[in-house]
């Protein structure tokens, strides 16, 4: 029986716990097509941005298990609308980075995503990840100021 998904912030327990999901999968779809610097996930307050930032990381994400097997998180997406894209939507290539900044202020949200885009690249993340044989890599600098996100 599917219980009701409330108080979770975590893709990956609502699907391993089989919790009712509302599929906004093709956020991710959005996010790797329109290759835009920024995105900004504008939504009212408890509407979802939390949970969706954690699809975003679970599709994207490439993770080891304790016995040194690769994490694939394409099981995450099974009948889910993402998977009906085609490519190249594909969780086992694409890599995504997302480097998250904090300002006390909504005037220095600007300032805090381009510090974001520049510590990604003079910390070359990129390249750590190309080396690891990963393609499509998208960068992006978020920025919170209390509950808005740039």
């Amino acid at each position: 029986m599917k219980k009701k998904g409330i108080g979770y912030e975590s893709y990956r327990d609502i699907i391993d716990d089989n919790c009712y999901f509302v599929d906004k999968t093709m956020l991710i779809e959005d996010v790797i097509r329109k290759e835009g610097k920024v995105t900004l996930l504008s939504r009212p307050r408890r509407f979802g941005k939390t949970l969706a930032l954690s699809m975003l990381r679970t599709f994207f994400e490439c993770g080891w298990e304790l016995d040194g097997k690769k994490i694939n998180a394409a099981h995450y997406y099974e009948g889910k609308k993402i998977m009906q894209a085609g490519p190249p939507v594909n969780p086992t290539n694409p890599a995504i980075i997302l480097e998250l900044k904090v300002r006390k202020k909504f005037n220095e949200m600007a300032e805090g995503i381009k510090e974001a885009i520049k510590q990604i690249k003079d910390m070359k993340y990129e390249e750590g990840i190309l080396e690891e044989g990963y393609v499509g890599v998208k960068a992006y600098g978020i920025c919170f100021c209390k509950k808005t996100a740039l």
